[in-house]
């Protein structure tokens, strides 16, 4: 028995070791077939086998393995055939043409952006369905969270395929509920107006933010963080967010968890320094944290800015100031010190920029506080990105940092952008109390040879007016920062209904501009233009037609601005200062200098009620010669409300003419308020007291019109409403210091829209 079982044993050994030897043959050939498009040593190149090797199965099966991974083939098979390697390849289809179906709320350019597939690339199973997902995330994106997408195959010759996306995009899921727990101290509607999510309203037909999207209920977390902690309620915190889908896929419902805690007040703020030859004192002046008041993230972030830029302009670079919170649960304070120290030294070694195909290097690099070769400052880092971001370029900016490898000192900065269009073609339609009914039509190009040149014109047609312009500006003339541009206009006024005559302008400018600073900046121009006053009635006042024929000014002028407001177009907090000067006598045959001054300020309470105080005062006066009356300071309108524009000052006494005046002085205190809506609806309230003085007009007879240098004063109210389709301005003034031959003007409405 034992024998037979040796016998057998020996057998089946040699047998294996016969296989075993011809399975690890040396390979001396290799042959490929199926391949059309790709060439052999292309194959070959993927193979863990190269000649004199022994084709082992561990090499065949890493070699079949690194072609499949190639995205290149459907199948493919390996065999070693004595000394021959044998690989035998189905190759992947070319795809021909890709096209989508039934997609109406995202365009084919969006949805072709989003896949991987592309014409002339390799169709692969997996790659179809990666891209298939990624299209229903972005339908998920935008609300439609029931998009069905079906892919067809359609075989053309030579191994190509037309790919065909069929898509079912299905309805919008829209937020029909948002809601709170935990909140105590702000109501649900107080919260929702910080969300940049929605509930499904009627009137938000023009707006995305009432569909669901996890990234923007992210950032609405972070919102909700930054009112608390701007409040004083330090411990706040999101427990969870809880979204829920109906299973018709039609409707969201939120649910926020929230932990308000309680509300600190500041006890104490110091400042600790290990920074030599910088005083403590003079970082303390610098704090915008007050004792007593309740805690403010802002005014955090607010003395951290400045200290950051008070100690880069005393040469220290490298420096982190961390504000060390230190709460009292007790008593309910906290202590606040800022510690001031020198950081690791790190320089800018690359700044590497991607994604704009369009706009050149130089555009972008030019806004950059911080340049190849500078110590790394991360205030002026967020302040780089910034200015990017408010070229109006890109749809997206991404920054950040990444070490150099090998060099511990020196780090590069990665940008990467994504373009969106800057060409804007708009018609506007409106109507005012004052112009009547009025036509826009503008074409504008923000970025025109992507190097940032800005080239418009516009119309603008109105029962009085007729506004013509054509402009060109390059903000950064010679690459230096200075703005450079070129105005051509012709405007046509009808002022026959406050002083019997036309008037016309025709002329243009050029305009040079520079930043001495964020906040301070000055503009400089050269304006020629041939006034024309013409048309005049024929009862008008003599002091009137006097006036009339063609004179031509030669202009320079200046304006110095200084703009600490929050926003330049709808300011809540902070001030600016502007003065300007011109002086007419150039050549041309007019001659006179102007003084302009105006002041604003605005101050935030309440949440969301705006206070602001403005006031302007204008001089001009005729050098050897009495000034035209186009170029005299007129009244009322739109500063001075309840009074018709120009029906204020001197008018003739047998004609009611009005002359303007040389100078003139104006106030205005204005209270906007919410009207409890929702704020996105953009309708406010507002309450105002004008007042304003025009001088008498120098150099005319006296005896032929009225005059009272006697303060006029307004009160009113009005609503503000950002609607969609524009800025809407409604006004009721009513005069309550007035002269009985000023002109009122109880309403005034003022609509302008484009689209």
């Amino acid at each position: 028995m034992k024998k037979v079982l040796s016998f057998w044993t020996g057998v089946f050994l040699l047998g294996y070791g016969v296989q075993t030897a011809f399975a690890q043959e040396v390979v001396h050939r290799f042959k490929t077939q199926g391949n059309s498009r790709i060439e052999p040593e292309t194959i070959y190149s993927y193979l863990f086998i190269k000649e004199g090797d022994k084709a082992t199965d561990a090499a065949i099966d890493k070699s079949v393995k690194a072609l499949f991974a190639t995205g290149l083939f459907a199948d493919v098979n390996i065999s070693a055939e004595g000394d021959l390697l044998m690989i035998r390849v189905v190759e992947n289809p070319v795809i021909n043409q890709i096209y989508f179906e039934g997609n109406d709320k995202l365009d084919d350019k969006a949805l072709t952006a989003e896949i991987q597939l592309k014409p002339r690339g390799v169709y692969t199973k997996a790659k179809i369905r990666s891209d298939t997902e990624r299209m229903l995330e972005l339908y998920r994106r935008v609300g439609r969270f029931n998009t069905t997408i079906s892919p067809k195959i359609i075989e053309r010759e030579h191994n190509r395929v037309d790919v065909v996306f069929e898509i079912d995009e299905g309805n919008p899921a829209y937020i029909q509920k948002i809601s709170f727990l935990g909140n105590k101290k702000f109501s649900d509607d107080d919260l929702k107006g910080q969300l940049i999510t929605k509930e499904k309203r009627w009137y938000r037909f023009f707006s995305s933010t009432d569909t669901y999207d996890p990234q923007r209920l992210e950032f609405d977390q972070q919102l909700l963080r930054s009112f608390y902690l701007s409040r004083g309620y330090i411990n706040f915190k999101v427990e969870a967010v809880s979204v829920e889908l109906t299973p018709d896929k039609q409707s969201f419902f939120i649910t926020f968890d929230i932990k308000e805690g309680d509300r600190f007040r500041v006890s104490e703020v110091a400042v600790s320094s290990s920074l030599p030859k910088i005083d403590k004192k003079d970082l303390m002046k610098l704090v915008e944290v007050k004792v007593g008041r309740y805690y403010s993230s802002k005014d955090v972030d607010a003395t951290l800015e400045a200290m950051t830029d008070f100690l880069g302009q005393h040469g220290y670079a490298f420096v982190e100031i961390v504000p060390q919170v230190s709460p009292d649960e007790k008593n309910k304070t906290v202590k606040i010190t800022f510690e001031v120290k020198e950081s690791e030294r790190i320089f800018i070694d690359r700044i590497n920029i991607s994604g704009n195909t369009r706009t050149l290097d130089k555009v972008i690099r030019r806004e950059m506080r911080l340049q190849e070769g500078d110590a790394f400052n991360g205030e002026r880092l967020r302040k780089s990105k910034q200015n990017i971001e408010n070229l109006g370029y890109f749809s997206k900016v991404e920054m950040d940092t990444k070490p150099v490898e090998g060099v511990s000192d020196k780090t590069d900065i990665v940008l990467n952008v994504q373009e969106k269009p800057t060409g804007s073609l708009s018609f506007g339609v409106g109507w005012s109390t004052y112009d009547g009914a009025l036509l826009d039509i503008g074409i504008q190009e923000r970025n025109l040879l992507g190097k940032g040149y800005v080239i418009g014109a516009s119309a603008s047609i109105s029962e009085n007016d007729i506004v013509y312009d054509l402009s060109f500006t390059d903000p950064y003339f010679l690459d230096y920062n200075l703005s450079f541009g070129v105005d051509l206009f012709h405007v046509q006024r009808d002022y026959k209904d406050t002083s019997s005559y036309d008037s016309e302008m025709t002329g243009g400018a050029l305009n040079f501009g520079w930043n001495w600073t964020d906040y301070l900046y000055q503009s400089a121009s050269y304006t020629l233009q041939q006034d024309k006053i013409s048309n005049v009635d024929s009862d008008a006042s003599l002091l009137i037609k006097e006036q009339a024929g063609t004179s031509i000014v030669s202009m320079v002028g200046q304006v110095l601005t200084y703009d600490r407001r929050d926003n330049r177009f709808n300011p809540t907090e902070g001030y600016s200062l502007t003065l300007g000067t011109d002086f007419a006598g150039i050549g041309g045959d007019t001659k006179f200098a102007r003084v302009t001054v105006s002041a604003s300020q605005y101050f935030s309470f309440w949440d969301k009620f705006v206070l602001s105080f403005s006031g302007t005062a204008g001089y001009i006066k005729g050098i050897g010669q009495n000034l035209l009356i186009n170029n005299r300071f007129f009244l009322g309108g739109g500063n001075l409300r309840g009074f018709e524009a120009g029906g204020v000052g001197a008018v003739t006494k047998f004609n009611d003419d009005f002359l303007g005046g040389d100078w003139r002085v104006t106030a205005s205190a204005q209270l906007n308020f919410p009207l409890g809506l929702p704020q996105e609806v953009g309708l406010n309230g507002k309450v105002f007291i004008d007042a304003g003085v025009l001088g008498r007009p120098i150099g005319l007879d006296k005896s032929q019109y009225y005059y009272s240098s006697k303060p006029r004063v307004s009160i009113g109210f009005g609503l503000i409403w950002r609607s969609p389709m524009g800025p809407i301005n409604i006004d009721w003034g009513f005069p309550v210091i007035k002269e009985k031959y000023d002109k009122k003007e109880i309403f005034r409405l003022n609509f302008g829209t484009g689209f």
